[in-house]
């Protein structure tokens, strides 16, 4: 499955290559977040996550990867980093299609390696340097290699929106919820809802405050389908 993974991911990729023209813009963002459970405000999470761009004005080409260290009364609890690559393609002028690969390591769980592959189109209703509005809809498809040697194999349709509202010159406000809807009759459904108010300090650096909740339905009793806290997170952008 990972070569099928592979193979898509580069086909898209070199579709793109082929037909970038001028103008092309190179950024990077880095992300410093602290996570804090909202039941136990000794559990807390730290993440570092990056992304590299390089945009067009018809294609965007990320790479991308987090590392997320999380501990409980200064016992560690979770461990796990990723890889990550996207490619967009616009379409016309508010659609573009995407093409999402990951590789997540986790050191701390029963799996072991996870590998998903988003394809999905992407559509802006409000699109301007103050405000943005888009959702994503499409399919996912994720493989979980365990330490026994064995893997399972899922597929879910995902549904995702996003917002940004300028509320000043130096304040705006961003909501992302993201659902996953399995698609066989065993599969869980997921969703997650992060809104923040986020602080410019500067042309290039922004502070973020933030609340967040994810549900998962499903029916173990041992799993904890509701996680809730609070984020305080650094943007810099270069």
């Amino acid at each position: 499955m990972k070569k099928q993974y592979v193979i898509v991911m580069l086909a898209i990729g070199c579709l793109s290559l082929f037909n970038v023209h001028a103008d092309i813009k190179i950024k990077n963002e880095t992300e410093l977040f602290n996570r804090i459970d909202g039941r136990d405000s000794s559990n807390k999470e730290w993440e570092i996550k990056t992304q590299q761009f390089l945009e067009t004005k018809d294609y965007a080409f990320v790479l991308g990867g987090h590392i997320t260290r999380g501990y409980n009364d200064n016992v560690e609890t979770k461990d796990n980093w990723d890889l990550n690559a996207k490619v967009e393609a616009r379409v016309i002028e508010d659609l573009a299609v995407v093409g999402f690969l990951k590789r997540e390591v986790d050191k701390n769980a029963n799996d072991l390696v996870t590998w998903d592959l988003e394809v999905f189109g992407k559509y802006f209703f409000i699109h301007s340097s103050q405000n943005k509005f888009f959702t994503e809809i499409g399919l996912k498809l994720t493989k979980k290699s365990f330490e026994s040697g064995e893997s399972e194999n899922y597929s879910k349709l995902k549904i995702k929106f996003e917002i940004e509202k300028e509320i000043t010159d130096k304040v705006f406000f961003k909501a992302v919820n993201d659902n996953f809807i399995g698609l066989n009759a065993n599969e869980d459904w997921e969703m997650a809802l992060e809104p923040s108010l986020n602080f410019k300090l500067s042309k290039n650096n922004t502070l973020r405050f933030g609340y967040f909740h994810k549900y998962k339905k499903d029916n173990n009793p041992l799993v904890n389908n509701n996680n809730y806290g609070f984020i305080l997170g650094l943007i810099l952008k270069h």
